[in-house]
């Protein structure tokens, strides 16, 4: 965490999973993990990886299963995310699940890791210690248990950012199916010209 004020992290890269597209985090990026926004907020540079989904994804969400798994990277750890948490279904028709939003820090363009990471990550803010760390979560949005697990721990299966581990997934057909949202309840990112962390 690199925030005093909000849940911030550093985000070192951002791509989809086989895609030749330019990193819109090359030169750095900041990210919140903020609950209080709907879908995940992303900066003007990276409108090409929205377009890039936007052009591939067929109206009645019939392809997810061919769309590619978007990667963060986050302090020398890899994020994955299946297309169920970058599409999501409104009103019968597919839409992507990322706002616009036109935000700097000092750690670079802004990005908002809202609802729909976390729903996919079981996310632990430590405030002692200043770190935030993520877990496989179930579908009811509680930590997933490893075989060796019978019962939650705070020291098993959690990559804390900066442990240098790829949170690498084995997705279900779950995965690859729209969540159903109503665009009108979505919750915009606050307004802001710039963050400091």
């Amino acid at each position: 965490v690199v925030g005093k004020v909000h849940w911030g992290i550093k985000l070192n890269g951002v791509s989809f999973d086989g895609v030749d597209l330019e990193d819109p985090c090359a030169d750095g990026c900041g990210a919140i993990v903020d609950s209080g926004t709907s879908f995940l907020a992303v900066p003007p540079n990276a409108k090409p990886l929205v377009k890039y989904i936007e052009d591939k994804m067929a109206p009645d969400c019939s392809n997810l299963g061919e769309l590619p798994t978007l990667l963060f990277e986050v302090d020398g750890a890899t994020l994955e995310l299946p297309p169920m948490t970058y599409i999501v279904r409104i009103a019968g028709y597919c839409q992507t699940a990322f706002m616009d939003m036109d935000s700097k820090s000092q750690f670079g363009p802004v990005w908002i890791f809202g609802m729909p990471f976390l729903r996919y990550y079981y996310t632990v803010f430590d405030r002692k210690d200043l770190k935030i760390h993520f877990a496989r979560s179930t579908p009811t949005c509680e930590r997933e248990l490893g075989e060796e697990d019978e019962e939650p721990t705070n020291d098993v299966h959690f990559a804390t950012v900066g442990g240098g581990m790829r949170m690498k997934r084995s997705f279900a057909s779950s995965d690859f199916q729209a969540l159903e949202a109503v665009k009108e309840a979505a919750l915009p990112p606050p307004p802001s010209k710039g963050f400091v962390f």
